[in-house]
């Protein structure tokens, strides 16, 4: 309902969507989408080796477990449940006599599934789980797997040894190390960044070299400049001279944070905000500055998602400048 009490408007019945289960020529590809929207992922159900009557009660299962509601809210999380259906799957399809129906399932199924991945996989108990959450949203199962998928879920796997956290005086130790590669990345970005804003102010004339041009090019195609592509889908070779200013890396980090340098970043970010990797990597780089750009101390405000905080899943982290 609008403010002023006016109905909104809604789909037509049976209209299409972009979330579920796709249109009828592709009715065993379900298309689940990132509680953001920023990402998606198609899963193909028609690629399990099993009959097509489970394949597709098993996609109409997926669907109504990862739609709006299901309490899958990353992608990451909906990986892991279609990983227990494609090994499942797996196992059925290497039985002497495997089912052909969902209706043919059993109890035994299951756990036999359980103690072949528990051989393998440490966390088979968590796998089984998500299998049977998924299971519970299938139709025209037997009343017997009905019962087995309300049993409790198998603990936890612990290790043998308990795992250790680092002490404060190590964990420092890494924080100091990230803190002291990005301020190194941060100067030599910034300087070359700010001789390569004189260049195409024309204050660099006396420069012979053609290291700036190759620097201006880094900057507006992210890459050196290469020959002509040779074969489809394989990139050219780089220009002879481009390698008397170094290797590709080495010219490409001088405006941008190499491979080493990001994982410093995310190493530091994770301990200045206590957030888990997903959350810093899908924390954008759009902001706000706090200090207005007054010379203080730069303090940054960036907007970040964390799904499993539910209702609070939105929040805010402060910045504070480290350089």
């Amino acid at each position: 309902m609008s403010p002023r009490g006016r109905r909104a408007a809604l789909p037509a019945p049976g209209a299409p969507t972009a979330h579920g289960l796709l249109d009828a020529d592709r009715a065993l590809v379900v298309r689940v989408f990132a509680q953001d929207g920023s990402r998606s992922r198609e899963y193909d159900f028609g690629a399990l080796p099993v009959a097509e009557g489970i394949q597709a009660n098993f996609a109409e299962a997926f669907a109504r477990r990862t739609a709006p509601g299901g309490g899958l809210t990353a992608l990451v999380s909906v990986n892991k449940v279609f990983g227990a259906v494609v090994m499942f799957t797996r196992y059925l399809a290497g039985l002497a006599w495997p089912p052909t129906r969902v209706a043919h399932l059993a109890p035994d199924h299951l756990d036999r599934f359980y103690e072949i991945r528990r051989k393998v996989k440490k966390t088979a108990g968590a796998e089984l789980g998500a299998l049977k959450l998924l299971l519970a949203h299938a139709e025209r199962l037997d009343e017997s797997v009905v019962a087995k998928l309300k049993e409790p879920v198998l603990g936890r796997w612990r290790p043998e040894a308990p795992k250790a956290s680092y002490s404060k005086a190590e964990f420092q130790r890494i924080v100091d190390a990230a803190r002291s590669d990005i301020r190194t990345a941060a100067r030599r970005i910034r300087h070359n960044r700010e001789l390569l804003l004189r260049f195409r102010q024309g204050e660099l004339e006396g420069v012979t070299d053609r290291r700036m041009e190759l620097m201006d090019w880094v900057d507006r195609y992210g890459d050196v400049p290469r020959r002509t592509k040779l074969t489809r889908g394989r990139i050219g070779f780089p220009h002879e001279w481009v390698f008397g200013y170094g290797t590709v890396s080495e010219i490409v980090c001088s405006l941008h944070l190499s491979a080493r340098e990001t994982t410093a970043a995310a190493v530091l970010l994770t301990a200045m905000t206590g957030q888990n990797r997903n959350v810093v990597l899908a924390t954008r780089a759009a902001h706000h500055r706090a200090d207005g750009y007054t010379g203080a101390t730069a303090t940054a405000i960036l907007p970040a998602h964390k799904p499993r905080r539910g209702r609070r899943a939105h929040m805010s982290l402060v910045m504070r400048s480290c350089c």
